[in-house]
């Protein structure tokens, strides 16, 4: 069973405005994709964290044939070991061609085989 008070969070964080989709291999300049969507990810990250609730940052998606960097938020945090989280990041002013790139890019990862 999690201990969810470990969470932290930005109240009204967890309005899903987009379908996620489980990864099997995104990797991220953060760490492995969880799942992704077009609005923002689940991120899984070890080591020494240096980012917190509400920092914007630029992360970078490398999917097999294709690579986007995108501005980001964080809006959660959750620890789960030591050394290891999930980050929550909900990606900020991307266009709709951006968009399509990203939901390519989750959509290759998810039907690949």
């Amino acid at each position: 069973m999690y201990d969810f008070s470990a969470i932290q969070e930005i109240p009204g964080s967890d309005a899903r405005c987009a379908t996620r989709f489980g990864c099997k291999s995104i990797d991220t300049s953060l760490g492995m994709a969880e799942n992704l969507s077009t609005a923002g990810a689940n991120i899984r990250y070890v080591g020494r964290l240096r980012t917190d609730v509400h920092d914007s940052m630029e992360i970078t998606l490398n999917g097999r044939d294709q690579s986007l960097r995108l501005s980001s938020r964080v809006v959660w945090i959750f620890r789960f070991g030591f050394l290891r989280y999930r980050i929550g990041l909900e990606f900020s002013g991307i266009s709709d061609a951006t968009k399509r790139q990203l939901g390519d890019l989750i959509l290759r990862d998810f039907f690949d085989d």
